[in-house]
């Protein structure tokens, strides 16, 4: 894809990588791809299934696999734009973070609001919503509404942040600046956390999206919430036959639109 920049067009290579468990990780079409990029200046951002556990980007522990991808991102230039402890993968057995947002680090600036969505999926991992910047209008906008902040875990959250990277003792004036530095970067991450990103106004909407799957996304995503919350395998039980109604939906309401799309090419060409 091309995003607008002030001196022109910035092309942009958008990919997605699934690394399975049973292989060494990274693959070789990753290393490749990486490689590729890198050689000729071009920005990358990569969605990764990493099947890889690491605390760095907010698993619950480290494995080998983990170990071994941290060390040829750090070789490589990729940074994580995972931000938060939002599981993004997530059944009746287990939730985890093993699905990782990488780029290299020419791009890192341009990258804004990185979020687990808690939009229903049609799998077990979860959406993955950030934004490139540039100059044209985005199809739609993401904003934080302080109002519905939950300030209660905000104050849990900052008081948690500020025991653990807040320094007791300041003596020096380059102290003062990283405790200033450290303070704001608390700050930030704790409103965050605890104050979700929404859509804004001028959405995009598609053409095959209707009423219906409007209303089974609103159900899908209630019996997830019930599910996680009760850890009751019935629930869990509902909610992916929910899922598995929603997913048949969408992929004929997709279909029905594709089929429209070409019977109007085709009187187009015709006439």
């Amino acid at each position: 894809m091309e995003v607008p920049r002030e001196e022109g067009r910035q092309r942009v290579i958008i990919a997605s990588a699934y690394l399975p468990f049973e292989k060494e990780s990274p693959t070789e079409e990753v290393s490749r791809l990486v490689e590729y990029c890198e050689e000729r200046g071009l920005p990358l951002v990569m969605g990764c299934d990493a099947n890889a556990h690491h605390l760095v980007w907010g698993s619950t522990n480290t494995n080998d696999r983990g170990t071994t991808l941290l060390e040829y991102l750090t070789t490589m230039n990729l940074e994580i734009i995972n931000r938060g402890n939002e599981p993004t993968f997530m059944n009746v057995r287990r939730r985890e973070i093993i699905d990782i947002t990488l780029c290299l680090r020419q791009l890192v600036r341009f990258i804004r609001d990185w979020r687990v969505s808690d939009e229903p999926s049609l799998s077990d991992h979860a959406q993955i919503c950030f934004m490139i910047t540039g100059k044209s209008r985005q199809r739609e906008t993401w904003i934080r509404n302080p109002r519905r902040t939950n300030w209660m875990e905000y104050r849990r959250a900052l008081e948690e942040k500020l025991k653990t990277g807040f320094p007791k003792e300041i003596h020096t004036i380059e102290e003062l600046n990283t405790a200033a530095e450290s303070l704001q970067r608390a700050i930030t991450e704790a409103y965050e956390d605890n104050c979700k990103l929404v859509r804004g106004r001028g959405k995009y909407e598609v053409p095959w999206w209707n009423n219906r799957l409007e209303k089974l996304k609103k159900t899908t995503k209630a019996l997830l919430k019930k599910a996680v919350k009760s850890n009751d395998n019935q629930k869990w039980i509902a909610w992916r036959s929910k899922q598995n109604e929603y997913r048949h939906a969408v992929r004929k309401g997709q279909t029905e639109s594709w089929r429209v799309l070409q019977q109007r090419g085709s009187w187009q060409r015709s006439g």
